[in-house]
Protein backbone atom coordinates (compact mmCIF):
# COMPACT_ATOMS: atom_id res chain seq x y z
CA UNK A 1 0.00 0.00 0.00
CA UNK A 2 2.80 2.22 0.65
CA UNK A 3 4.43 2.00 -2.79
CA UNK A 4 1.10 2.52 -4.15
CA UNK A 5 1.02 6.00 -2.25
CA UNK A 6 4.97 6.73 -3.07
CA UNK A 7 3.69 6.17 -6.68
CA UNK A 8 0.67 8.44 -6.84
CA UNK A 9 2.84 10.92 -5.14
CA UNK A 10 5.66 10.96 -7.55
CA UNK A 11 3.20 11.11 -10.49
CA UNK A 12 1.66 14.07 -8.85
CA UNK A 13 4.75 15.84 -8.66
CA UNK A 14 5.26 15.50 -12.04
CA UNK A 15 2.25 16.96 -12.89
CA UNK A 16 2.56 19.69 -11.37
CA UNK A 17 5.96 20.60 -12.58
CA UNK A 18 5.19 19.79 -15.93
CA UNK A 19 1.97 22.35 -15.03
CA UNK A 20 4.68 25.01 -14.35
CA UNK A 21 6.66 24.30 -16.88
CA UNK A 22 4.34 24.83 -19.45
CA UNK A 23 3.04 27.93 -17.72
CA UNK A 24 6.19 29.30 -17.51
CA UNK A 25 6.92 28.41 -21.63
CA UNK A 26 3.10 30.08 -22.52
CA UNK A 27 3.87 33.21 -20.52
CA UNK A 28 7.06 33.55 -22.31
CA UNK A 29 5.87 32.89 -25.56
CA UNK A 30 2.63 35.67 -25.14
CA UNK A 31 4.39 38.28 -23.16
CA UNK A 32 2.56 41.69 -24.15
CA UNK A 33 5.21 43.75 -26.13
CA UNK A 34 6.78 47.04 -25.51
CA UNK A 35 6.29 50.09 -26.66
CA UNK A 36 8.87 49.88 -28.81
CA UNK A 37 7.96 46.56 -30.11
CA UNK A 38 4.85 48.21 -31.14
CA UNK A 39 6.31 50.78 -33.01
CA UNK A 40 8.14 49.10 -34.72
CA UNK A 41 6.16 46.18 -36.13
CA UNK A 42 3.58 49.19 -37.26
CA UNK A 43 6.29 51.13 -39.39
CA UNK A 44 7.02 47.40 -41.07
CA UNK A 45 3.09 47.29 -42.23
CA UNK A 46 2.07 48.03 -45.69
CA UNK A 47 0.11 50.51 -45.87
CA UNK A 48 -3.96 50.58 -46.31
CA UNK A 49 -5.37 49.77 -49.87
CA UNK A 50 -7.26 52.49 -51.13
CA UNK A 51 -10.08 52.10 -53.94
CA UNK A 52 -9.00 48.42 -54.55
CA UNK A 53 -10.09 47.37 -57.65
CA UNK A 54 -10.80 43.34 -58.25
CA UNK A 55 -8.33 42.19 -60.71
CA UNK A 56 -9.45 40.50 -63.86
CA UNK A 57 -8.13 37.35 -64.70
CA UNK A 58 -7.88 35.62 -67.91
CA UNK A 59 -7.11 32.16 -68.86
CA UNK A 60 -6.39 30.51 -72.15
CA UNK A 61 -7.80 26.60 -72.58
CA UNK A 62 -4.64 25.00 -72.52
CA UNK A 63 -3.36 23.04 -75.73
CA UNK A 64 -3.07 19.53 -75.48
CA UNK A 65 0.30 17.48 -75.84
CA UNK A 66 1.11 16.61 -79.69
CA UNK A 67 2.74 13.20 -78.24
CA UNK A 68 2.00 11.06 -75.02
CA UNK A 69 5.30 10.86 -72.81
CA UNK A 70 7.01 7.61 -73.18
CA UNK A 71 6.62 4.61 -71.06
CA UNK A 72 9.96 4.75 -69.04
CA UNK A 73 10.13 1.17 -69.25
CA UNK A 74 9.74 -1.14 -72.04
CA UNK A 75 6.68 -3.81 -71.81
CA UNK A 76 8.44 -7.36 -71.89
CA UNK A 77 9.84 -10.76 -70.23
CA UNK A 78 13.61 -9.75 -68.88
CA UNK A 79 15.61 -12.87 -67.66
CA UNK A 80 18.76 -13.14 -65.94
CA UNK A 81 21.05 -14.98 -63.33
CA UNK A 82 22.92 -12.99 -60.63
CA UNK A 83 25.46 -14.52 -58.48
CA UNK A 84 26.83 -14.14 -54.45
CA UNK A 85 28.66 -15.11 -52.36
CA UNK A 86 27.89 -16.95 -49.11
CA UNK A 87 29.62 -18.59 -46.13
CA UNK A 88 29.31 -21.54 -48.07
CA UNK A 89 30.77 -20.40 -51.31
CA UNK A 90 29.27 -18.69 -54.89
CA UNK A 91 25.72 -19.06 -55.30
CA UNK A 92 23.43 -17.92 -58.30
CA UNK A 93 19.79 -17.29 -58.94
CA UNK A 94 17.82 -16.86 -61.78
CA UNK A 95 15.14 -14.18 -61.88
CA UNK A 96 12.38 -13.83 -64.34
CA UNK A 97 10.38 -10.53 -64.66
CA UNK A 98 7.39 -9.72 -66.96
CA UNK A 99 6.53 -5.64 -66.95
CA UNK A 100 3.62 -4.03 -68.36
CA UNK A 101 3.78 -0.55 -67.75
CA UNK A 102 6.36 -0.71 -65.85
CA UNK A 103 4.53 -2.86 -63.79
CA UNK A 104 5.62 -6.48 -62.65
CA UNK A 105 2.94 -8.99 -64.00
CA UNK A 106 4.68 -11.96 -63.39
CA UNK A 107 7.85 -13.12 -61.47
CA UNK A 108 10.17 -16.48 -61.68
CA UNK A 109 12.81 -17.18 -59.26
CA UNK A 110 14.84 -20.05 -60.14
CA UNK A 111 17.34 -21.09 -57.46
CA UNK A 112 20.87 -22.51 -58.39
CA UNK A 113 22.61 -22.94 -55.07
CA UNK A 114 25.99 -24.74 -53.97
CA UNK A 115 25.21 -26.33 -51.30
CA UNK A 116 22.17 -27.65 -48.98
CA UNK A 117 22.14 -24.46 -46.69
CA UNK A 118 22.01 -21.99 -49.42
CA UNK A 119 18.94 -24.49 -51.21
CA UNK A 120 16.87 -23.76 -48.14
CA UNK A 121 17.75 -20.51 -48.26
CA UNK A 122 16.79 -19.58 -51.66
CA UNK A 123 13.53 -22.08 -51.18
CA UNK A 124 12.38 -20.23 -48.52
CA UNK A 125 12.60 -16.81 -50.62
CA UNK A 126 11.05 -18.47 -53.55
CA UNK A 127 8.20 -19.42 -51.68
CA UNK A 128 7.81 -16.17 -50.12
CA UNK A 129 8.82 -13.24 -52.31
CA UNK A 130 5.88 -12.64 -54.68
CA UNK A 131 3.78 -10.96 -52.74
CA UNK A 132 6.26 -8.40 -52.36
CA UNK A 133 7.25 -8.08 -56.05
CA UNK A 134 3.78 -8.86 -58.27
CA UNK A 135 1.38 -5.91 -58.98
CA UNK A 136 4.50 -3.71 -57.74
CA UNK A 137 6.22 -1.05 -59.91
CA UNK A 138 9.84 -2.27 -60.66
CA UNK A 139 10.71 2.05 -60.86
CA UNK A 140 11.83 2.04 -57.53
CA UNK A 141 11.48 -1.77 -56.01
CA UNK A 142 13.68 -2.60 -53.52
CA UNK A 143 12.47 -5.49 -51.27
CA UNK A 144 12.99 -6.70 -47.45
CA UNK A 145 14.62 -9.94 -46.38
CA UNK A 146 12.07 -12.60 -47.52
CA UNK A 147 12.34 -15.47 -45.32
CA UNK A 148 15.40 -15.01 -43.47
CA UNK A 149 17.16 -15.22 -46.92
CA UNK A 150 19.18 -11.76 -46.34
CA UNK A 151 21.55 -12.52 -49.37
CA UNK A 152 19.55 -14.12 -51.79
CA UNK A 153 17.21 -10.87 -51.26
CA UNK A 154 19.99 -8.78 -51.76
CA UNK A 155 20.49 -10.86 -54.54
CA UNK A 156 17.45 -10.12 -55.84
CA UNK A 157 17.11 -6.46 -55.66
CA UNK A 158 20.54 -6.54 -57.85
CA UNK A 159 18.36 -8.40 -60.56
CA UNK A 160 15.36 -5.39 -60.01
CA UNK A 161 18.33 -2.74 -60.82
CA UNK A 162 20.10 -4.75 -63.47
CA UNK A 163 16.24 -5.02 -65.04
CA UNK A 164 15.44 -1.66 -64.60
CA UNK A 165 18.62 -0.74 -66.45
CA UNK A 166 18.03 -3.07 -69.60
CA UNK A 167 14.22 -2.39 -69.67
CA UNK A 168 14.50 1.41 -69.49
CA UNK A 169 12.95 3.03 -72.72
Amino acid sequence: MKQNKNLGIGIATLLIIGVIIVTFAHRATTSAPNQNDAASSEASLPPPLADATPATVTTEPSQPSATPAPAPYKNGTYTLTTSYMSPGGTDKLGVSLTLSDGIITDATVTPLPSNRTSAQYQSGFIASYKSSVIGKSIASLSIAKVAGASLTTASFNEALATIRTQASA
